[in-house]
C-alpha cells in the first residue's frame, strides 16, 4: 500500500472518529438542556409516584410482593391516558399500571429512581400525554442532529474527492 492510500485511510478514519464524537458529544448536550422542558407539574406527579411507591416498599417489610395489586387509582390518579411500569433495583418489570400500552410507556416515559432510606430500591417509567409530546420533541431534535451531522460528514468527505 502506498503512502498517499495510507494518507487516504488515516484521514478518512479521523474524519469519522471525529464525526462521531461531535456527535455524541452534541446529542448529551441536547437531551442535557432539553431534560429541563419536563413542566413542573409532570414533575410534581413524578415525585408523589416516587414517594408513594417507597412507601408501599417500606409498609411491606422492604419488598416489593404484592404490588401488582394495587390499584392503578391509587399511583395514577386522574390522569387520563398514563401509564406506569414498576422495576426493582434489579431492572426486572414488576407490574404494569394504567391503559397505556407497554412500548409506548418504555420509549416516551420518564424514567425515575425509586429511594427509600438512602438507598435505591427500584425504579419506573411514567407515561402521560404531555410527557409524550415532551418526548417526541427530545427524540425529534436529537435524532435531527444526528442526522444532519451523519450528511454534513458525507457532504464533506465528497467535496474533498472532488
Amino acid at each position: 500500500m502506498n503512502v498517499s492510500r495510507k494518507l487516504f485511510w488515516a484521514m478518512a478514519a479521523f474524519i469519522v472518529v471525529m464525526s462521531l464524537t461531535f456527535m455524541l458529544i452534541t446529542n448529551a448536550v441536547v437531551h442535557g438542556l432539553l431534560g429541563e422542558l419536563t413542566p413542573s407539574s409532570d414533575q410534581e406527579q413524578i415525585s408523589r409516584l416516587s414517594h408513594t411507591l417507597a412507601e408501599y416498599y417500606d409498609r411491606h417489610g422492604g419488598s416489593w410482593n404484592g404490588v401488582e395489586k394495587l390499584a392503578p387509582g391509587d399511583l395514577l390518579e386522574e390522569v387520563q391516558d398514563s401509564g406506569l411500569i414498576l422495576y426493582d433495583v434489579h431492572d426486572r418489570k414488576l407490574a404494569i399500571f394504567g391503559s397505556v400500552a407497554e412500548p409506548m410507556i418504555r420509549g416516551l416515559g420518564v424514567e425515575d429512581r425509586i429511594e427509600t432510606n438512602g438507598r435505591d430500591v427500584g425504579s419506573f417509567r411514567y407515561y402521560d400525554p404531555e410527557i409524550s409530546v415532551i418526548s417526541k420533541v427530545k427524540l425529534g431534535i436529537s435524532h435531527g442532529v444526528g442526522f444532519l451531522l451523519i450528511v454534513c460528514a458525507v457532504v464533506s468527505r465528497r467535496r474533498r474527492r472532488a
